[in-house]
C-alpha cells in the first residue's frame, strides 16, 4: 500500500464480522506485509489496511491449495490518487463492467474535483454509449486540441462519428 506519510499500517483480515488476523508494519513510502496464507482456509475474506486516517478495503478470496498457490502472494492496493484520478479509474471500471449510468456518476464525481485527459475521455465515451454523441462530439476535441495523438481519444472519436 503506497502510503501518504511515514507510519504505521495496522492490517488487519476478517471473515464477517470475526477478525481472523491482525498485524502491524512501519511504512515510510509502501506499506508491506506478508499474509498468513497457510493459516487461512479456503474462504472469502475481507483485506484491511490503515495508516492515520487513511484506510483501503479489499476482498481476499483464499481459493488455492498450498500445492498450486506461488510461493508468495502479492496484493497491491492502488497508489494514492488525487480523487479526480481515482474517481476516473472507477468511472472506466464500471465502464468495463457496462452500467454507463453509474461509470457518468463516478465520471461527473472526476471532472468536479478537476478536468483530466482520461476523466474527459471516459465521459465522451461514456455519452457516446448512452446515445448522447453531441454531447461525446463536442467534449472529445479538447482532448484532441492537448494531444492529438492520444489513441483513446481518437478511438472515441471514431466511434461517435461512425454512429453519426
Amino acid at each position: 500500500m503506497v502510503v501518504p506519510k511515514p507510519g504505521r499500517v495496522t492490517w488487519t483480515i476478517h471473515r464477517g464480522l470475526k477478525v481472523v488476523w491482525r498485524q502491524t508494519s512501519d511504512a515510510q513510502k509502501v506499506g508491506l506485509t506478508r499474509l498468513p496464507t497457510k493459516d487461512l482456509e479456503r474462504a472469502l475474506y475481507k483485506l484491511d489496511a490503515r495508516i492515520g486516517d487513511e484506510y483501503r478495503s479489499i476482498n481476499l478470496l483464499m481459493k488455492c491449495d498450498e500445492l498450486s498457490s506461488p510461493a508468495q502472494p502479492l496484493i497491491s492496493f492502488n497508489a494514492n490518487l488525487a480523487p479526480s484520478s481515482r474517481y476516473a479509474a472507477i468511472g472506466h471500471q464500471w465502464l468495463l463492467l457496462g452500467p454507463v449510468s453509474e461509470a457518468m456518476m463516478s465520471l461527473k464525481a472526476s471532472l468536479d474535483r478537476g478536468s483530466t485527459t482520461s476523466a474527459q475521455i471516459e465521459m465522451a465515451r461514456a455519452e457516446a454509449l448512452a446515445r448522447d454523441l453531441d454531447k461525446a462530439r463536442a467534449r472529445a476535441p479538447s482532448v484532441l486540441a492537448d494531444q492529438p495523438r492520444n489513441f483513446e481519444a481518437l478511438s472515441v472519436v471514431a466511434y461517435i462519428e461512425a454512429k453519426f
